[in-house]
């Protein structure tokens, strides 16, 4: 139409007798323009809706895997931590290893069966 009416919408609002005036329609032709137009009107509606609810589950579902993977790596972290012994300084160390060494050797000693008088003799 050369009125400038661009959408289903436009002509679903239109007066009928506008309408009928602009386009030198009959009643029944003007009616059954706004029926159409009113349902058209209706299923763009719809379809519009629903790209609105995908939009919106889109990015609720990619917010949630962002939840996710922010949770799971947070996790990997806090396990790598309690996994990893911290570092002791090169004084504590040295004298943790003596302390080992020295009870090794005194459990050594300790698990030699003691030498008898029957057994100096011999």
């Amino acid at each position: 139409m050369g009125e400038g009416f661009l959408s289903y919408d436009d002509l679903s609002v239109i007066e009928p007798d506008a309408l009928m005036e602009m386009g030198g329609l009959t009643a029944e032709q003007v009616d059954r323009i706004v029926e159409q137009a009113e349902a058209k009107a209706g299923e763009a509606e719809k379809v519009a809706a629903e790209q609105r609810r995908q939009k919106r589950e889109q990015e609720r579902l990619k917010a949630s895997e962002e939840a996710a993977a922010t949770e799971e790596q947070a996790t990997e972290e806090q396990v790598t931590e309690e996994v990893t012994p911290e570092p002791a300084d090169a004084e504590e160390s040295a004298a943790t290893e003596e302390s080992l060494t020295d009870h090794n050797t005194r459990v050594e000693v300790a698990d030699r069966p003691a030498e008898t008088s029957d057994d100096a003799i011999q």
